[in-house]
């Protein structure tokens, strides 16, 4: 890291911190995305997309993400466990879920049943697109969280206890599910892009094949010149759930999200305190719609991006710093700068991420990215004792209790899966486990807490 890069390291969580609530607490409060995302179903599936151009090893969460194993997370509540504040509370990690996944082989056959039995929550009724003839891949199908652990459990042991396991890591006050949205996909690209793979298309023959090997996953980062050698195109987010292009698109996405919250409730009992967008992208009707189903926080970055500005300053923020335009006038996307208990114009209060815990992202770039051959600079299953990750996380840490802040963390649940590498979830868990050991160690007056009661703190 060049000196330019370790001064903005060091600046960057001032201007985070520098303005918005404080607490004379020292709270830590740990954010988990992706929790119930059936990202990556058949790891094999990578090596079709290779041999279609699609550079996989261009994105880590294609490369290590997916649905979590029982063995990750018996292994991520035992390092949980070891550890206690001085009011003998563990650290939870407030794991923000997807309620739902595509229902692949309803997608295919049109809508016709499939083999697994049908979810008794999420809607698995069929989003039509505009205009579609019924047949294959013309409507959208899902299956809930729980239709989902048991189609895992059918097809591999590792699945066994489901959602179950779940429910221990509550039970033991180290995993507090909160909402993420319905499924980690924007549902009309989507569709689309699988349509198109019917014709000529080169992007569309790399969802469908994605599609064929049970991936919905496909990162834009990995289709640079896929259309072609000098090709710059490259499709929009499929992962931005919220983001929207058209007014039909809007209705649809609009529909998903506003069934979240009530899946939510059936499942776990209680309602969601607070709301994480994928991607950090969402529109202002789905903050309304989220207030009328009582969620009262929203979890974010530093930086929010609205969808419907493009043309100046939107919403209660302190200002656009950017945009950037949709091919639709009035979806263009509106960039903002966000602030620890910011009060959003529908009621929400927000709370920002402020210190950055991302191991495997760690990994991949300094390793992965940077190598050639194997993976990195050490061989598959061997990594080193310490990562700048630890470093650069109680940083962030211990400036935002220099400007009496919470330290809010972001830790994706890429870090503890270890579907595709569990040699490397081993090694991340360490590192988590060497990042707790050093909060007690220099902060004794820590306290671990929820999202919801950070968030009641503000009030």
């Amino acid at each position: 890291m060049s000196w330019v890069e370790e001064g903005k390291e060091f600046v960057r969580p001032h201007l985070w911190n520098a303005r918005g609530w404080s607490s004379k607490e020292k709270l830590l409060v740990i954010q988990s995305d992706d929790w119930g995302a059936d990202r990556n179903a058949h790891p094999e599936g990578l090596e079709a997309l290779r041999a279609l151009g699609v550079r996989v090893d261009a994105c880590h969460y294609m490369l290590y993400d997916g649905l979590a194993l029982d063995e990750d997370l018996e292994g991520l509540f035992g390092v949980m466990e070891e550890f206690r504040d001085r009011d003998g509370n563990p650290p939870v990690m407030t794991a923000n879920v997807l309620m739902a996944n595509p229902d692949f082989e309803r997608i295919r056959a049109g809508g016709a049943e499939s083999g697994g039995a049908e979810s008794g929550g999420a809607e698995s009724g069929g989003v039509e697109q505009d205009g579609a003839e019924h047949g294959g891949f013309q409507e959208y199908f899902s299956i809930g969280l729980e239709e989902t652990f048991e189609r895992k459990r059918v097809e591999r042991d590792g699945y066994r206890q489901g959602l179950s396991l779940w429910r221990e890591g509550m039970d033991a006050g180290v995993f507090f599910p909160q909402l993420h949205g319905m499924e980690h996909v924007q549902v009309p690209r989507w569709m689309r892009l699988l349509q198109d793979g019917a014709g000529s298309s080169a992007i569309g023959k790399v969802f469908r094949t994605a599609f064929d090997a049970g991936i919905y996953g496909v990162s834009r980062s990995t289709l640079e010149g896929i259309a072609g050698k000098n090709s710059q195109i490259k499709p929009k987010s499929v992962q931005a759930a919220l983001e929207v292009d058209s007014a039909e698109d809007k209705a649809v996405v609009m529909d998903r999200i506003s069934q979240a919250p009530a899946e939510f409730r059936r499942v776990f009992g209680y309602s969601s305190a607070s709301f994480i967008a994928p991607n950090y992208t969402w529109f202002p009707e789905v903050e309304s719609m989220l207030v009328q189903e009582g969620v009262r926080f929203m979890q974010g970055a530093t930086m929010q991006w609205i969808v419907g500005g493009g043309s100046g300053s939107v919403g209660s923020g302190s200002g656009g710093s950017g945009s950037r335009d949709s091919d639709n006038a009035g979806f263009g996307i509106q960039v903002e700068r966000r602030f620890m208990g910011e009060r959003y114009a529908s009621g929400l209060v927000g709370q920002i991420r402020n210190v950055h815990f991302e191991p495997t992202e760690w990994w991949y770039q300094h390793a992965w990215k940077n190598s050639s051959g194997s993976i990195g600079s050490f061989p598959i299953g061997s990594y080193p004792v310490d990562s700048d990750s630890v470093k650069r996380a109680l940083h962030q840490i211990r400036t935002a209790f220099l400007w009496r802040k919470p330290a809010v963390m972001s830790t994706h649940r890429v870090n503890y899966s270890g579907v595709m590498d569990p040699a490397l979830r081993d090694w991340n868990l360490a590192q988590l486990r060497t990042l707790l050991e050093h909060i007690l160690y220099l902060w004794p007056d820590v306290k671990f807490v929820t999202s919801e009661e950070l968030g009641n703190r503000m009030l």
